[in-house]
């Protein structure tokens, strides 16, 4: 269990693989203690052993929680309080999509994915919030995606969940500001993860496919980067941000989402 000892505390979601994984190393590094969240405790337990033999003076402690429930924030949040775990930096990375049209989601899917995507996020933001404005320090950094910035057919709850996230967290950073409480966003493309498996989204795929996808480690980096100079809302890699800028202009959106409905039906 983490002990306290004046040490900074950074808890990630969604650690056990993928873009959690990488930003949980990256400020392990850096000498915080970690508290790593994920469904599988086994692998989770599996990095705890593997940090552990990066830097062993640092402490890193794991919880089995499925953030597609409605009940798990307030359970990490209790956890954390009950081991007295101060945190200093959340970072919000856990995520799913799901491909296909509209109708053929079940309802089912749909609300873990929506509870997982915005609604988990942002109960961890409230519960976690007063203890950074008490403290008057602090960072949230919150994974979103670059199908954020734009009308996604056949992934269209998927990047509808993004664009919450982006402008939640660009009004929550307002909020906190002059507590001292920092809040970032970054926006990866795609990314070698196992995100794509999940949303049952093909390999040869000719816009989502494997040559398209870049290196967590590369996201996580930028991620951190962005996290700690402050950036409020970042997208990873210059073709992305390209994209993102096109997509922000009302009379392009209606092309866009033929675009992607073309691209991605392929």
């Amino acid at each position: 269990m983490i002990d306290e000892k004046n040490r900074k505390v950074a808890l990630v979601t969604g650690a056990s693989g993928g873009i959690g994984r990488e930003i949980a190393e990256i400020l392990l590094v850096k000498g915080y203690d970690l508290l790593l969240v994920a469904r599988s405790l086994d692998k989770l337990e599996a990095i705890q052993a593997e940090f552990k033999t990066i830097a062993s003076a640092r402490d890193v402690a794991v919880l089995q929680a499925d953030l597609s429930q409605s009940g798990a924030p307030k359970m990490i949040f209790d956890f954390t309080n009950e081991n007295n775990i101060s945190v200093d930096i959340l970072v919000n990375n856990a995520g799913v999509g799901m491909s296909g049209a509209i109708d053929e989601y079940s309802e089912e899917v749909l609300l873990k994915m929506i509870l997982l995507n915005t609604f988990s996020l942002t109960a961890l933001c409230k519960y976690f919030a007063p203890q950074m404005k008490a403290r008057r320090s602090g960072n949230i950094l919150n994974i979103a995606s670059l199908a954020g910035y734009q009308p996604v057919p056949y992934l269209a709850a998927y990047s509808a969940s993004k664009s919450y996230v982006l402008n939640f967290s660009d009004a929550i950073a307002m909020e906190l500001e002059e507590y001292g409480v920092s809040v970032s966003c970054y926006s990866p493309g795609h990314t070698d993860t196992e995100f794509w498996d999940r949303a049952e989204i093909s390999k040869d795929n000719k816009f989502y496919g494997q040559k398209t996808r870049v290196s967590p480690k590369d996201v996580a980096q930028g991620a951190v980067i962005k996290m700690f100079k402050g950036k409020l809302s970042s997208i990873y890699g210059f073709k992305n941000n390209v994209m993102a800028f096109g997509s922000g202009i009302s009379p392009f959106r209606k092309l866009n989402a033929r675009i992607a409905k073309k691209l991605v039906s392929k």
